[in-house]
């Protein structure tokens, strides 16, 4: 292999790396935590992106200033408010599958897969139009105390 071109393979593999390794995160939940479940959700909420290489500064989009509430809703339900939001609180029904759980809105609107990286946080995949989890940009969600 000529130097010039092993120089371009390395400058190829230097601008598709940071790509490739984006969508780097766990796809499925530590086994301590039970999946479809509401108790381990129960409290309150801080929401932002998870540090990587590529993070410049954390980026918090709910702090623990005014958190998401997750509450019980039924037997088998939860329901996520904040103390500023004008709008009634999202109700979400959750279902265990493949080593997650899912969130269903009761109503309208998308649903999202969870992963729980421990008792204390867990990563939120939106789910689009098509059924399809964007696995490359969790939302991060941790416990405030």
């Amino acid at each position: 292999m000529s130097r010039l071109h092993a120089a371009l393979c390395a400058t190829i593999l230097a601008l598709i790396s940071p790509i490739a390794f984006a969508g780097d995160f766990p796809r499925e939940g530590n086994p301590a935590v039970p999946n479809g479940v509401a108790a381990p959700f129960i409290g309150q909420w801080s929401v932002g992106f998870p540090d990587d290489e590529t993070t410049i500064a954390t980026s918090t989009l709910v702090g623990c200033d005014d958190p998401l509430d997750i509450a019980l809703d039924g037997p088998e339900g939860i329901a996520l408010s904040r103390k500023t939001d004008i709008e009634p609180p999202v109700r979400l029904t959750l279902k265990a599958f493949a080593g997650r759980t899912n969130w269903l809105p009761v109503t309208t609107g998308l649903s999202s897969v969870i992963v729980w990286l421990d008792a204390d946080s867990f990563y939120r995949y939106e789910v689009s139009a098509t059924g399809k989890a964007d696995w490359d940009w969790p939302f991060l969600h941790r416990r405030c105390d």
